[in-house]
């Protein structure tokens, strides 16, 4: 009876339990609609520059700035200070006599005299006047002494092209007369300018004038003026006194003084691909070391 009763007592409690039974979706003969589709975002091809063409037997130096000058060396190279230069094209190597004498033969230059040393031995014996002639007839410059300066020890002004130490071996500093261009290669500069520390020393554009280094303008600096004397750099061969092959070193004559270890090489302007971009670095250029100057200083 005890058993009859407990099975009757759960019939009741499962009778009096609410059963919430879901109801159950009925299929539809409409066709289920499918996800859009994920939309795959398109590639904008990036612009690559149209490269410079560099002439035969140039670099391209880039565009930038640096410190030109010192102010722990001698009184002419004082105060150091920045520029900014626009890229420009320099020749890798001295002019060489061949090269000269080319011009000779075409009646374009006028002779030095008898070369000296080999075909590929730098050009000596050439006045400031020579040598400006020879470089506007290839349809080039003389380079400034910015630009020289630039290509020699590059943007951090190295001491001398291949670092802060000086070594004579890495020159015609080491040798008793000029060599065959492009002799040296360990000794070539942070740009890939060879013989800039020796070998002969080389005409600049510029005139010399003693206060220009205080006074220049910070781009694109050129001395100019009515003086006859002009610059010139990078030493020459035969003496092992590291002073006088310094990326800083100024030596001046006249413009019609010519001797047995003055050469030259040639540069050109190169193109502004990126006006823009070129503006937007000399602004930055100014602001970093001109924001306290007056308006005008840095253009």
């Amino acid at each position: 009876a005890t058993e009859v009763a407990l099975v009757a007592d759960l019939t009741d409690e499962i009778v009096a339990t609410d059963i919430v039974v879901e109801p159950i979706d009925e299929p539809t003969d409409e066709p289920t609609e499918p996800p859009p589709p994920t939309e795959v975002p398109t590639e904008v091809p990036t612009e690559i520059p149209t490269p410079i063409p560099v002439p035969d037997g140039m670099a391209l130096i880039e565009g930038g700035s640096f410190l030109l000058g010192t102010d722990t060396a001698f009184l002419n190279e004082q105060p150091e200070h920045p520029v900014f230069l626009d890229a420009f094209f320099m020749d890798l190597y001295e002019v060489t006599n061949v090269q000269y004498q080319g011009c000779v033969t075409s009646g374009g230059c006028t002779s030095v005299g008898g070369p000296v040393g080999s075909d590929q031995h730098p050009v000596v014996n050439v006045s400031w006047e020579r040598a400006q002639t020879f470089c506007g007839l290839a349809g080039k410059r003389l380079p400034t002494e910015g630009e020289w300066e630039y290509a020699a020890g590059g943007p951090e002004g190295l001491t001398w092209p291949w670092g802060n130490e000086f070594d004579a071996s890495l020159s015609a500093a080491s040798t008793p007369a000029t060599q065959s261009v492009g002799s040296f290669p360990e000794g070539v500069s942070p740009l890939g300018i060879f013989d800039m520390a020796g070998n002969v020393v080389e005409w600049v554009a510029d005139v010399y004038v003693v206060d220009f280094y205080a006074n220049s303008l910070p781009l694109n600096p050129l001395s100019t003026g009515t003086s006859n004397e002009r610059v010139y750099r990078g030493g020459s061969y035969g003496n092992t006194d590291g002073s006088f092959y310094t990326t800083t070193r100024r030596f001046v004559q006249s413009r019609s003084f010519s001797d047995i270890d003055i050469g030259f090489r040639c540069a050109m302007d190169a193109p502004i691909v990126d006006q823009a971009a070129r503006d937007l670095r000399v602004t930055e250029f100014c602001e970093a070391f001109f924001k306290d100057a007056e308006a005008g200083d840095c253009p």
